[in-house]
């Protein structure tokens, strides 16, 4: 949804709250138009870490809040089990094969330089990817078939080192292609 100017804000819901669970979003540059039943946010219900907290209220929240009564929240993710997906790169009747990690919170979709087959030609590209370590030029893939599970769409990849671990990240402007919903 950030793709079309519209920010859903994280937010947590207690573990007791048994009413209809809402969003909370804005635009900066207003006004933002959301088809009825088009996807613009994710609920991630994650494992409640806090069972042996004292809760602040004795009775059961029910439907008569919404959000978080608590102080301080933290949210975890358990990185060793994000989702992965072999995927298909096909480029003039050439195909490489690699193991994707799926990722909601990247904008674009990027394939580290050792998995870039040597053969195939990158393009100089005045794009920049930003990240966790900072801002990086990126090099560009042609124009790219990618397959993910007998899904597929035409992309270009930014290229930028990634993680050891990881040879691709996709991003959401592969996924919202394809309907992904993770």
């Amino acid at each position: 949804a950030s793709m079309m100017g519209l920010f859903i804000l994280p937010s947590v819901i207690d573990a007791d709250y048994m009413g209809e669970i809402m969003i909370m979003a804005y635009t900066p540059f207003p006004p933002v138009k959301v088809q009825k039943g088009q996807r613009i946010a994710q609920l991630v219900p994650l494992p409640q870490l806090s069972r042996s907290v004292t809760p602040l209220l004795p009775q059961e929240r029910e439907q008569k809040g919404f959000g978080s009564t608590g102080g301080l929240t933290l949210l975890t993710l358990d990185l060793t089990t994000r989702p992965k997906k072999q995927i298909q790169l096909h480029y003039q009747g050439q195909k490489r094969t690699l193991t994707a990690l799926l990722d909601t919170g990247a904008e674009t979709s990027i394939i580290t330089p050792s998995n870039w087959p040597r053969d195939w030609p990158l393009q100089a590209s005045t794009a920049t990817i930003t990240g966790v370590g900072g801002m990086t030029l990126a090099h560009k893939s042609p124009l790219l078939t990618v397959i993910i599970e007998n899904k597929s769409t035409q992309v270009v990849f930014s290229i930028v080192q990634l993680p050891p671990t990881v040879q691709c990240l996709i991003g959401r402007d592969i996924l919202a292609q394809l309907g992904v919903v993770l």
